[in-house]
């Protein structure tokens, strides 16, 4: 495996591309900042956030229906952090602090 390229004041271009996609960026942007084409950026952000979830024991994925994130981008952008990242942290928040019935208020039994 070749050495990382330190890339815009991060130590690899993947880590670059992931953070400047967690901005907001799309993959094409991300690619003209960094110098690569967008696929190559798409492919960068992909092995970045898959080195992630390696590091934090991240073992499902969950779907989520495209206009319900798109509801959370202005949210996202305002904290800094990514849709999937804020969709993450409202799912752990919920359940950490047994808010579920408070939250879906669907009168499930008790």
């Amino acid at each position: 495996m070749p050495a990382a390229k330190p890339c815009l004041g991060y130590p690899s271009r993947s880590a670059a591309a992931f953070a400047l996609q967690k901005t907001g960026l799309t993959a094409r942007q991300v690619g003209e900042r960094i110098g690569v084409s967008a696929a190559c950026a798409a492919a960068l952000i992909n092995s970045a956030a898959k080195t992630r979830d390696r590091q934090y024991g991240c073992t499902r994925a969950i779907a989520f229906n495209r206009d319900t994130l798109r509801l959370l981008r202005t949210s996202a952008v305002r904290r800094g952090v990514s849709v999937g990242d804020l969709a993450r942290r409202i799912i752990e928040i919920v359940a950490k602090q047994d808010l579920v019935d408070a939250v879906l208020d669907d009168r499930a039994a008790q």
